[in-house]
């Protein structure tokens, strides 16, 4: 499972957040979800076959993700200045989230 690094979250009027997050694939994300169990550590399902976790969340997002549903995530090509993928992803909220640090990706 590989790690994104680098990841921006915004955000919104509605106490909800945006993530920007590194260009990951030409391909088309497809049903793109994150898991999240109210943890710094969230599990981001982009398609079929690709996967990646989000370590070390801000502990001031940690109440808000706990009440959303989905979110809306930018995927951007920093060498361009361009967004490649805009889509929403379900937030699915549970108890059952295995913890995927740094050390179990490498």
């Amino acid at each position: 499972m590989k790690q994104i690094k680098l990841y921006t979250l915004l955000p919104t009027t509605d106490g909800s957040f945006v993530a920007v997050l590194p260009f990951l694939s030409d391909a088309p994300p497809k049903e793109a979800k994150l898991l999240f169990d109210g943890t710094p550590h969230v599990l981001f399902y982009r398609a079929d076959k690709e996967s990646y976790v989000w370590d070390y969340l801000n502990p001031d997002a940690i109440e808000p993700m706990k009440k959303m549903d989905k979110i809306l995530i930018f995927e951007v090509d920093i060498s361009s200045q361009s967004i490649r993928w805009e889509y929403w992803a379900r937030v699915i909220q549970t108890t059952e989230n295995p913890h995927v640090t740094l050390e179990q990706t490498r």
